[in-house]
């Protein structure tokens, strides 16, 4: 702003579109930043969208785990500085205390080691701390609701990370065919079923099939949940915003 187990099973659903009685609800966002300029523009920008509810806010960054275990938000967003010793330690404590509340740094640099610790501890999403405003309310609302978003300046780091650790655990979906793999693969890179199909030489039929039987594999509802499932493996290339919102609606 100018201001892996065996048997992998995916815990966390995508849900495109939280669902009330009466609509759709409005993302829970709580703001963790030290920086009252920052965060008072964070605040405005969560209030003018109508999809968005501000919960809280944390001046303290070493109350945000409490605040999120209370509050129970669908994101946090944190500021990562080079000022704040215990940041990643915050971030920890959150993913531990409060796991349904998906995190979103805002970085003012780009660390490697800070980045790679980050991404291990559950980090969701990184935006550069000068994003524009519909960047950061599109991260907000990606993370808010279970996606993964990386700025392009991080992505490729955070695919080097995922791919060492595919590689150290092994396969994360023992449980699907070499054919299945192969599907899923395709559908975490955001192909389409025509697209599936032609690659695969198989007919849009049997690729429907093999859908099926990896979201009941998996223990998804659809196909957006499996190629989400598939990414958090790393399977498929972390994406940069437009990116993100590309691989998103081809899979929908």
């Amino acid at each position: 702003m100018a201001a892996g187990p065996q048997h992998m099973r995916c815990m966390r659903r995508f849900d495109a579109y939280p669902e009330v009685a009466g609509g759709p609800r409005s993302l829970r966002v709580v703001l963790g930043d030290t920086d009252p300029v920052v965060r008072a523009g964070l605040r405005a920008l969560v209030a003018g969208a109508d999809d968005l509810e501000l919960a809280g806010e944390v001046p303290d960054l070493a109350a945000a785990p409490h605040r999120a275990r209370e509050l129970r938000p669908d994101v946090v967003v944190v500021e990562l500085t080079r000022g704040v010793a215990d940041s990643l330690a915050v971030v920890r404590s959150i993913a531990r205390g409060a796991p349904d509340a998906h995190v979103l740094v805002l970085a003012g640099e780009h660390e490697r080691e800070r980045l790679r610790r980050a991404v291990e501890l559950g980090v969701r999403g990184w935006v550069d701390l000068g994003a524009d405003e519909d960047e950061l309310l599109a991260a907000i609302r990606l993370v808010g609701r279970g996606a993964m978003l990386f700025a392009p300046a991080v992505a490729a780091d955070v695919r080097d990370f995922a791919a060492a650790r595919t590689e150290g655990a092994g396969d994360p979906f023992p449980q699907l065919s070499r054919r299945e793999r192969e599907v899923l693969e395709l559908l975490a890179d955001g192909a389409g079923n025509a697209q599936i199909a032609q690659t695969l030489y198989l007919s849009p039929k049997t690729i429907r099939n093999h859908l099926s039987a990896i979201c009941n594999k998996l223990q998804v509802v659809d196909r957006v949940q499996a190629a989400l499932c598939a990414r958090e493996a790393g399977l498929g290339a972390p994406r940069s915003l437009d990116g993100r919102r590309a691989v998103l609606r081809r899979v929908a």
